[in-house]
């Protein structure tokens, strides 16, 4: 009876380690997609910042709110991806570029403009965001 008792438990050992194993591994596997499903919120807010650049005309509405959500984005995203070395500076570069853009198009805009004048002076703007996208 003894020895049954001593199989028993060294079944219920086994039993346990191989569950706490699969439940360990499975815990891992939560906080990385976890941690993935964050990284993807982050990126999807800086590309929604983005898309609403892209079509944006700057001499109907002001463009500093747009700007700014696109840095608030970026920022967010840069604080929580450790692993990407040189992304904040690029997105900084980046974000730092588009504000000329906005203010050469606001500059060069007059009220006579043809619809394809418009569209011509809108370009800068417009590609710069369709390439950061």
């Amino acid at each position: 009876m003894d020895i049954l008792a001593l199989v028993i438990s060294a079944l219920s050992l086994i039993v346990a380690g191989v569950g706490t194993f699969q439940a360990n591994k499975r815990a891992k596997e939560a906080v990385g997609e976890a941690r993935r499903a964050a990284a993807d919120a982050r990126w999807f807010g800086v590309q929604e910042a983005v898309q609403r650049l892209v079509g944006f005309d700057p001499t109907a509405e002001p463009v500093g709110e747009r700007l700014a959500n696109l840095r608030i984005g970026m920022i967010s995203l840069v604080d929580h991806l450790d692993d990407w070395d040189g992304l904040d500076a690029w997105l900084d570069a980046e974000r730092t570029l588009g504000a000329p853009y906005a203010r050469q198009v606001i500059e060069i805009a007059g009220p006579g403009d043809t619809v394809e004048q418009h569209m011509t002076n809108l370009e800068p703007l417009m590609t710069w965001a369709q390439a950061l996208s």
